[in-house]
């Protein structure tokens, strides 16, 4: 081409670059695709692992409520096997009987054990 300027009479402006700063254009122009990219993977890994804390967080709660539903059970059994009626029958079933006359013995004097 510029055997064809010279024969016009002009002078072509050849512009030369070297490999260098055309690697560093490269560079320049790849840079916002992997900045792009970087950010999209880490985007997905917080994601995901914000995802997954919250199925542990679901997870822990229905737990949470299990446990409740079981201690009131709990609460309640053990309020029945204290109530009065309960101890009455499972005293008669062990064959125990009701005590007809309580009696109490009063001590007047005080009393102390001496060792030798």
């Amino acid at each position: 081409m510029n055997k064809y300027i010279r024969s016009f009479g002009l002078q072509a402006v050849v512009q030369t670059t070297d490999r260098r700063s055309r690697n560093v254009s490269r560079f320049w122009q790849a840079f916002p695709f992997f900045v792009a990219l970087a950010f999209g993977i880490v985007y997905v890994l917080v994601v995901n692992r914000t995802a997954a804390q919250g199925f542990q967080m679901k997870e822990l709660e229905r737990s949470i409520e299990d446990l409740r539903s079981e201690n009131k059970k709990s609460e309640v059994r053990i309020a029945e096997l204290q109530s009065l009626q309960s101890l009455e029958n499972r005293l008669s079933e062990q064959d125990f009987v009701p005590v007809a006359r309580v009696e109490y013995l009063t001590v007047n004097t005080p009393a102390v054990a001496l060792g030798n």
